[in-house]
């Protein structure tokens, strides 16, 4: 692993590309990535040419804010399914004609990240399309967006890149034996998403132990550990029955929080249920551990119909019920750097949707048992 991630630095700092690839569970797809202070004419005509995906120029947040971009219209009601943050789009201002032509958009990305790039210095719409990774890189979303600004960072560069879909000749998307043949066919490098988020697991760290106490809950005493995230400052808790969680299969339950519902719901209503059963979970086994994460700027009208949806014992059909944006942070970021820092490597998950656990090799988690319930 360590000598992929070198090679792929390595490549990005010469000012090549390489192929980022994630888990087969996510988008299982490949995408050329190169830092965007290379960026050259060549080099997105190769990407139209070849790759022929939508080219992206990927930015940390403090870029994307020094430009006052905003969020894509509504994004914040209908997020893609991946979490992927588009801003608007954008054109450099001066310097280009049609702005769709490669000259045009690599200037357009050269003067979005050039030093002291003001507002005023693009106009939107346009033809570059950018993308706000999250603040956390790969520890916090497993995405080739972050994958992108982590490795641009990691080479020397600005938290920048320009990222494309690699596409078959067909149009459909390429998978992971067509990646070869592509990386082969144009001598680029291959490196997994996994592998960077691995790479930063040994380099650093985004979360910290606050407090360790006994603590006394409806299911009984257990010890809660109190960790903080580095990156958002938000706390998290741990509750843990047992110890030596190094060397034994340890049941893990993540429950995001939900203000209303658990502090008002019922134990029979939905997040009330499934905290409980979390609480529950340790009673039963020998080795346990129950993650709640908080959850910040989280708006309270879902939670709200999943009360009154309780209350009048209907199917819920609202948002509340609908796989909320996000929910891959509770095993990609903070919830796995917890896992880890408790010595977890092996564990039996408790969950009521497995379709959201992804990325997790990366963070040296192995899920040997999945266990589904149900709330309703």
């Amino acid at each position: 692993m360590l000598n992929r991630v070198g090679e792929a630095i390595e490549a990005i700092r010469n000012g090549r590309m390489v192929i980022m690839v994630d888990d087969e569970d996510r988008e299982n797809e490949g995408d050329l990535v190169l830092a965007a202070e290379c960026v050259t004419p060549e080099q997105i005509n190769f990407l139209a040419k070849y790759a022929r995906g939508l080219i992206c120029l990927t930015l940390e947040p403090e870029l994307v804010d020094a430009l006052k971009l905003p969020m894509m219209e509504d994004s914040t009601k209908r997020l893609p399914t991946q979490g992927t943050a588009f801003t608007v789009s954008i054109e450099a201002r001066d310097g280009v004609t049609t702005g769709i032509s490669a000259a045009d958009r690599a200037h357009t990305i050269q003067v979005a990240i050039a030093n002291g790039a003001k507002p005023e210095d693009i106009v939107v719409p346009g033809h570059i399309f950018p993308l706000k990774a999250r603040p956390g890189g790969v520890l916090e979303r497993a995405g080739h967006t972050e994958g992108s600004v982590d490795i641009a960072k990691m080479a020397g560069y600005k938290g920048a890149g320009v990222i494309c879909e690699i596409m078959n000749d067909d149009g459909t998307m390429a998978r992971m034996s067509d990646l070869e043949t592509f990386a082969k066919e144009h001598n680029i490098p291959i490196i997994a998403i996994a592998d960077l988020i691995q790479y930063r697991l040994l380099k650093e760290t985004m979360v910290e132990e606050v407090e360790r106490q006994e603590i006394l809950t409806d299911a009984g005493p257990f010890t809660g550990v109190l960790f903080r995230n580095l990156v958002d400052r938000s706390e998290h808790l741990a509750i843990l029955k047992g110890d030596g969680f190094e060397n034994h299969v340890v049941d893990v339950r993540v429950h995001g929080q939900k203000n209303l519902c658990d502090a008002i719901g019922s134990r029979d209503a939905g997040s009330g249920k499934r905290l409980a059963y979390g609480l529950d979970m340790l009673k039963q086994v020998d080795r346990g551990i129950l993650i709640y994460l908080t959850r910040s700027e989280q708006s309270l009208v879902p939670e709200f119909e999943e009360l009154i949806s309780d209350f009048q014992k209907k199917p819920k059909e609202s948002k509340a019920n609908k796989k909320a944006p996000g929910v891959d942070v509770r095993l990609h970021g903070t919830g796995a750097q917890i896992l880890r820092s408790l010595g977890v490597s092996k564990m039996r998950i408790h969950t009521t949707s497995p379709m959201a656990l992804k990325g997790l090799s990366g963070f040296g988690l192995e899920i040997v048992e999945t266990n589904v319930f149900s709330y309703k």
